[in-house]
């Protein structure tokens, strides 16, 4: 009798476990590329008993978020060297935002009943588009997305070509700016390095190209998150 009602306790428990892994252990989400501006999705499972070791990884084919009055504007770039970032996922009944949602929110509302109709807004003013896209690229491709809807906005306000390019890459120095510093100040792991790597690269080559649309506090902010971040890197590495 004893051993009958262990063998059934050890039955039940194994179901309730199986039955919890298949409900917890399920993974679903989007991924976007910012060097084309397409979008795919994912799922997988993770192993049973905690084990976080990743089963059965699927990925779509990345499509196109954007029509020709968008993609016309933006740089193409070696397939071998294109980047996913998380759009959202989910886990369960539960989902979270990646940052390119930010982004993605834009470009799949561009043709829906919403005041960014960008596909629209790129065919009419293509003067705009022209300098507009390509600066979002560079924000995305750099992880600076939250810069991106400021951008944006301000392009809707049709100011003149020069006018909005100066503004626009000063924003994109001053973004950058707080994700150095942002990144700098992150729990160390292999992501933020390369991350941190990514941002001073781009922050030197923006500087030297930009330099005189920052006054002087946000020249030496800027240069200072640089050196700051550059040292600690080189700390880290040399500790490790």
């Amino acid at each position: 009798m004893a051993k009958w009602l262990i063998a059934v306790i050890l039955i039940i428990s194994v179901a309730i476990s199986f039955a919890i892994w298949s409900a917890t252990s399920f993974r679903s989400g989007r991924e976007f590329c910012p060097q084309t501006f397409s979008i795919r999705s994912f799922e997988y499972r993770l192993g049973l008993f905690g084990n976080q070791r990743v089963k059965q990884m699927d990925r779509s084919v990345g499509t196109c978020l954007v029509g020709p009055s968008i993609a016309n504007h933006i740089a193409t770039y070696p397939e071998a060297g294109n980047r996913w970032d998380l759009v959202e996922a989910y886990v369960s009944t539960t989902d979270r935002d990646g940052i390119a949602m930010i982004l993605v929110r834009y470009l799949e509302s561009t043709n829906k009943n919403t005041p960014w109709k960008l596909e629209d807004w790129s065919t009419k003013y293509p003067d705009l588009a022209h300098e507009l896209w390509p600066r979002v690229q560079t924000a995305a491709i750099n992880k600076c997305y939250f810069a991106i809807p400021d951008m944006i906005a301000r392009a809707f306000d049709k100011p003149p070509v020069e006018k909005f390019c100066e503004d626009c890459d000063r924003q994109l120095g001053i973004a950058a700016t707080h994700q150095i510093n942002a990144l700098a100040a992150s729990r160390w792991s292999p992501e933020i390095r390369s991350d941190l790597i990514l941002m001073i690269q781009w922050g030197r080559m923006w500087i030297s190209e930009h330099r005189q649309l920052l006054d002087a506090d946000q020249a030496a902010a800027m240069t200072n998150a640089i050196d700051q971040a550059t040292t600690k890197l080189e700390t880290i590495d040399a500790e490790n």
